[in-house]
């Protein structure tokens, strides 16, 4: 079905392991809301053998469970007074009824996060470019339908989504605050120094732009710091994968691997949904998971002239490339804004995922990745000292799209 050869990006998505600067923006800010992730990093996730209850697990060291995923099948346990967050790991991790245990690490928005200084940025109640930047036809999206991606959900999870938005109104479905389940997942400033907030609101804006017919589901698992946890991550994947999700889009990382955030990955494309993550934004080849798991579509950022962002991540675990350079898309407050990063890059290919199942829905994961990767263009010439870094090369939806790859 692919007419070129897909080289090492899509074999990495099938089976390889290995792998801000800005100006805040003036707002009130909010109490932060009281969370099970307050303690962005306590406690230890725990994955489960098959079968077995978290609540008797953890009564055998005298813990408690605080949070449990959906499907059941991973948990977060706090340790009896007296007993260390190490001392109830190593328990666990002994347990014949544990696959894993480790600590919860934080994950992180990557524009706020990451170690290199890499962007300025602007927002404001004006759309300016966003109906007709040049992110969106540099990828073959001046083609589109109003109903491509119909069909499809592609979750974001990220610092959620500003629900009124006049521009996202009709693109958004049902969704879920992980951070506190009473609240809808609306993208709020409740942090410190809310230099997030508004970051789950752009991603959701390109998605909607380069999918204008799919539904859009916001998981709020980054608070307005930009600040969430594995298990925060864990849950919005398992709520995405038993809710419909179809394709799911992680801004977010961590330098720290996570056996339950692989195990969370490989159970979505067990259920034959397409997870799509940004590679970081600390321009090296250091693993940033989720990007650095096995299937997962990894991406990196180029600017408009298909030349690689100095701060963007690289490595043999990206499978493409997409427009993360002065990437304008709405922002909270009904806003819109200007901001780059491969946060940003990365949903381009989300709407891509959704809109390659829009024209084929029973396309596996691995045919509809192999549209994905096989339908890229190189940019080796562009980028001699990346050549083998870059994956496939920057995407081309309308390619994708029309199947003959």
């Amino acid at each position: 079905m692919v007419a070129k050869a897909l080289g090492h990006s899509t074999s990495r998505f099938i089976s390889g392991r290995f792998a801000v600067l800005m100006l805040c923006v003036c707002c009130l800010l909010m109490p932060k809301m009281a969370c099970a992730q307050d303690g962005i990093d306590s406690g230890i996730v725990v994955a489960l053998q098959p079968g077995v209850d978290a609540y008797a697990l953890a009564a055998q060291f005298g813990a408690t469970v605080e949070d449990i995923a959906d499907g059941g099948g991973i948990c977060s346990m706090l340790p009896a007074e007296g007993m260390t967050d190490a001392q109830l790991q190593t328990l666990l991790a002994g347990s014949a009824q544990t696959r894993s245990a480790e600590g919860n690490s934080a994950v992180t928005d990557p524009e706020v996060h990451s170690v290199q200084i890499h962007v300025a940025f602007d927002a404001s109640g004006l759309p300016g470019n966003y109906a007709f930047s040049g992110s969106y036809s540099q990828i073959g999206g001046g083609s589109l339908d109003d109903n491509a991606g119909a069909g499809q959900v592609v979750a974001v999870l990220d610092t959620g989504v500003d629900l009124q938005h006049p521009a996202l109104q009709g693109h958004l479905t049902a969704g879920y605050n992980v951070l506190n389940p009473a609240l809808p997942p609306q993208d709020v400033p409740d942090g410190a120094t809310n230099e997030a907030a508004g970051h789950g609101t752009m991603v959701a804006g390109i998605i909607a732009k380069m999918a204008p017919g799919a539904a859009i589901m916001p998981i709020r698992v980054l608070n307005g710091d930009g600040n969430g946890s594995v298990m925060s991550v864990v849950m919005g994947i398992e709520y995405a994968i038993h809710h419909g999700a179809t394709v799911i889009n992680l801004s977010l990382g961590t330098s720290t691997y996570s056996d339950a955030l692989e195990d969370a990955v490989e159970d979505a494309y067990n259920n034959g949904v397409i997870v799509v993550a940004a590679d970081g934004n600390d321009g090296s080849m250091a693993p940033h998971y989720p990007a650095a798991l096995p299937n997962v579509v990894a991406v990196a950022a180029v600017d408009s002239s298909n030349v690689k962002a100095a701060w963007s991540n690289y490595g043999q675990n990206v499978c493409v490339c997409a427009p993360g350079v002065d990437v304008r898309s709405t922002f909270y407050n009904g806003g819109y804004a200007t901001w780059s990063g491969t946060s940003f890059a990365a949903p381009f290919v989300s709407a891509e995922a959704a809109d390659v199942l829009y024209h084929n829905s029973e396309m596996s994961v691995d045919d509809a990745v192999s549209q994905i990767c096989g339908s890229a263009y190189d940019i080796s010439d562009l980028n001699p000292l990346y050549s083998d870094y870059l994956g496939e090369g920057v995407i081309d939806i309308q390619s994708a799209t029309e199947g003959d790859n």
